[in-house]
């Protein structure tokens, strides 16, 4: 039985101008992104219905809310992802089968190493770049949004459903 769900794999993508992505780099942050998003939920919902309700948490991104400038590809995927979240939210609300997203500011992954890289500057520094642009002054760790994910996972947020928490640092409050 199946009754939670956290869908939470993500690439970033190439960093170029959208007319400069190929479309198999589009694809491919389609693929991982958005697709396994809707695979997972897809396969996942039977089994919730069967057991006569669920949660599901779709990991968005902040980048799904405002633009950075950046990553064509990953925007649009995580912007999906909250447009997707609320339509499920509806269409499953009879199953008791709740959806929710979480948008996560600037967390310590490892989906930050290719724009240290980048950078040509070391991790620490790039650290302390990525703290400086939320006004918490801090980078979030993984723990910040797992809390998150327990509480719309959980019996605690029974009346939440097509919401977008926003984990951020206040990163969207610019």
């Amino acid at each position: 039985m199946i009754t939670g769900l956290v869908n939470n794999a993500g690439i970033g993508g190439e960093d170029k101008p959208t007319h400069e992505i190929t479309e198999e780099e589009w694809d491919k942050v389609m693929a991982i992104n958005l697709k396994g998003t809707f695979l997972c939920t897809k396969h996942a919902i039977p089994y919730m219905m069967k057991a006569g309700s669920g949660s599901i948490v779709n990991i968005s991104s902040v980048y799904g809310l405002v633009g950075s400038g950046g990553v064509p590809a990953y925007h649009a995927s995580k912007g999906a992802i909250i447009a997707m979240t609320k339509n499920d939210s509806i269409i499953y609300a009879k199953n008791k089968i709740r959806v929710n997203a979480i948008c996560p500011g600037g967390v310590w992954t490892k989906i930050w190493e290719p724009a240290i890289a980048r950078s040509g500057i070391s991790e620490e520094q790039f650290k302390q770049w990525l703290a400086s642009q939320h006004p918490l002054n801090i980078v979030g760790e993984p723990i910040d949004i797992a809390y998150g994910v327990l509480y719309l996972i959980s019996d605690e947020s029974r009346f939440v459903t097509g919401s977008v928490l926003v984990i951020d640092g206040g990163y969207t409050a610019k």
